[in-house]
């Protein structure tokens, strides 16, 4: 069954409410094939990367997800290893989505902001179901293409668990586009799953990026010149 955003979104702004929606990180890392050499610094990765947390905001127009993790007592060294697995694990930058002039914004650690390819969601609903957090959620899945780091053209599958009694098209990362708040979603090995959930009916102020963008072949050339590479 397919949706159409352009219908998704009328059905989402009827409704007046913001939320903020609270998410954990699980990552499933399959140790087996790893070097012995290598197995302790991955488990601190995956140890790291599973205390991170995530923060969901929306309002009728716009949307931002960011890690919201405190640093607070924690040591240069600690904060390294952080860095590492959010880098391997989850995303290195923060998320920004304005669903009425259609514009989707990655705002890295350094301010760069980098634009993405804006409603490239399409997604694939089925009858499976499953209670999340007291809600029925419907089970949807999307083959998402990429480029790895060798530069060949992949694809990898994109599993959500999405709750139609909480009627807002967003959800994790920049996937959005289905009929019902994101409550659980994998991607990889990377599993975001709701913790809290808070909705409100004052609109929730968001403050949009502004300045100038680059998109993504940009800023990884920036970066490969960076490093040397």
């Amino acid at each position: 069954m397919r949706f159409f955003l352009f219908f998704i979104f009328l059905f989402n702004f009827s409704y007046a409410q913001s939320g903020k929606i609270e998410y954990n990180v699980l990552v499933n890392l399959d140790m087996s094939n790893v070097p012995k050499s290598k197995v302790d610094f991955l488990n601190q990765m995956v140890s790291d990367a599973n205390n991170l947390k995530f923060e969901l905001v929306y309002n009728r127009y716009i949307s931002s997800f960011k890690n919201i993790e405190s640093l607070e007592n924690t040591t240069v060294s600690q904060i390294k290893m952080l860095n590492i697995a959010r880098a391997a694990f989850t995303p290195d930058s923060d998320v920004y989505i304005n669903y009425i002039e259609e514009r989707e914004i990655n705002k890295k650690s350094d301010g760069t902001l980098v634009g993405n390819e804006y409603g490239k969601n399409t997604w694939e609903i089925s009858k499976e179901s499953k209670q999340i957090a007291g809600y029925l959620c419907y089970k949807a899945i999307q083959n998402s293409p990429f480029v790895d780091r060798k530069g060949e053209h992949k694809v990898k599958e994109i599993l959500a668990w999405f709750a139609p009694s909480l009627p807002y098209s967003y959800g994790p990362k920049n996937f959005y586009g289905l009929p019902g708040l994101i409550l659980e979603l994998t991607e990889n090995k990377t599993t975001y799953f709701v913790i809290k959930i808070e909705l409100f009916d004052k609109e929730l102020e968001i403050d949009f990026p502004k300045g100038k963008t680059v998109t993504k072949e940009e800023y990884d050339k920036k970066v490969k010149a960076q490093l040397g590479m």
